[in-house]
């Protein structure tokens, strides 16, 4: 029998709203299995097709801005997973 699956989507932004293009997504199984990568598009947007349905940890990642991890639950008809990232603490911010 083969295992359930359902696609992964959702929206990445800062804390204003902003989209944030170029985020590096990556989704990985609990149950196992090497993890999914993607880049979100041009108007922040991310999806992962056929994941593994059950529990899931996503991860987002972009310079100058924190990490950001969360657990998710895959299932049908699919899952919306939307992010919001902040400024690292830390970040080099130019001002000019």
């Amino acid at each position: 029998m083969a295992q359930a699956t359902a696609p992964v989507s959702g929206r990445v932004a800062d804390e204003t709203g902003g989209v944030l293009p170029g985020v590096s997504v990556s989704l990985r199984p609990a149950a196992g299995g090497a993890p999914l990568e993607t880049v979100s598009d041009e108007a922040g947007r991310y999806r992962f097709d056929a994941v593994p349905a059950g529990r899931a940890e996503l991860s987002f990642r972009l310079i100058n801005f924190s990490a950001v991890r969360r657990e998710i639950a895959v299932a049908a008809p699919g899952t919306v997973a939307d992010a919001v990232m902040l400024v690292a603490t830390s970040a080099d911010i130019v001002i000019t």
